[in-house]
């Protein structure tokens, strides 16, 4: 399984994101489950927080899976005592699911990420996490079920809702957290192409064909979701992205829906593409890693553009 760190532009489209509500307890360093630096007021405190991040009022972490691994699960979020002393004895700190915390995310930052049904998605343990005696860290562990985080973008957010010890504390700004979750499709990566855009003169392939672009180098193709990759339509001159839906069902090769970029910036992906050219139809062959892709659009002056390129996975 594979988790780690997502940075893209499109996450706004896809994330994992998590953060912090409240006012400022200190102020700290967190790397890997080791406190770098404390404020004089928790010298002497021994105070359980989420440590998904280190700044003390964004609480946050993105991260991606595997999504064929079925079912899975791995260490997400980590629980630290804050403290500049190891636990003295083990720790059992217990988190909970918060719903409200994903909508306020949403209201501030005008995002749109949903929280998972529970069947999509089990805390291990209850959500009991054990901090071990002479440990800073312990980790809750989320089992998810990856094939069906699709199609949305989603995010999950915990809250510490107690601790065993009397003698420890519950943070008073870091007791809350978001991830965000990101299925990394397998059909990211870098490609090679090999094919042609085709500009006609007219909105038809009677029209003529006007001059042709080759399709060539290499084209990456990012994560939208498991069954579906973004990445430019044609050659780069084309300006445009597109998305290449898998339909991997059935008998291979797989029938490719192609479809507008959702994370473009207006007028960086058609309105709409045309399935399908004289040449044949869309497909990806899973043991070849490849996609044959044909499809077409219109521009805005109603002219025709049709791409016939091969993508081959490096």
């Amino acid at each position: 399984m594979n988790w780690h760190i997502i940075t893209r532009k499109s996450i706004a489209a896809i994330s994992l994101l998590a953060f912090s509500l409240a006012g400022c307890l200190k102020d700290k360093d967190f790397d890997n489950g080791v406190i770098q630096s404390f404020h004089s007021e928790t010298q002497n405190q021994n105070v359980v927080e989420i440590g998904l991040t280190g700044t003390s009022t964004v609480n946050f972490k993105t991260l991606s899976f595997d999504p064929l691994n079925v079912d899975t699960s791995a260490n997400i979020i980590p629980v630290v005592l804050a403290s500049p002393n190891v636990a003295s004895e083990d720790v059992k700190v217990t988190l909970i699911p918060d719903s409200t915390l994903v909508s306020a995310y949403n209201e501030e930052h005008g995002s749109v990420y949903e929280v998972p049904a529970s069947s999509m998605y089990s805390v291990v343990d209850g959500g009991v996490v054990t901090i071990p005696k002479g440990s800073r860290t312990g980790f809750l562990q989320i089992k998810l079920t990856p094939s069906a985080f699709t199609g949305k973008t989603w995010a999950l957010g915990f809250k510490i809702a107690s601790v065993d010890k009397q003698n420890y504390l519950v943070s008073g700004n870091l007791n809350t957290g978001i991830i965000g979750i990101v299925i990394k499709s397998i059909y990211d990566g870098n490609y090679t192409g090999a094919g042609a855009r085709i500009r006609f003169s007219g909105g038809t392939e009677d029209s003529g064909v006007r001059d042709s672009f080759a399709v060539e180098g290499t084209i990456p193709l990012s994560t939208l979701d498991a069954k579906t990759v973004i990445g430019q339509a044609g050659d780069e001159g084309s300006g445009y992205t597109m998305a290449l839906q898998v339909n991997d069902t059935g008998t291979p090769p797989y029938d490719v829906t192609v479809l507008p970029d959702p994370t473009a910036d207006p007028g960086g992906t058609p309105d709409s593409f045309i399935p399908g050219t004289s040449r044949g139809e869309s497909t990806y062959d899973p043991t070849t890693k490849t996609f044959d892709l044909h499809f077409g659009y219109l521009t805005a002056a109603g002219a025709l553009r049709q791409v016939n390129e091969t993508l081959v996975k490096e």
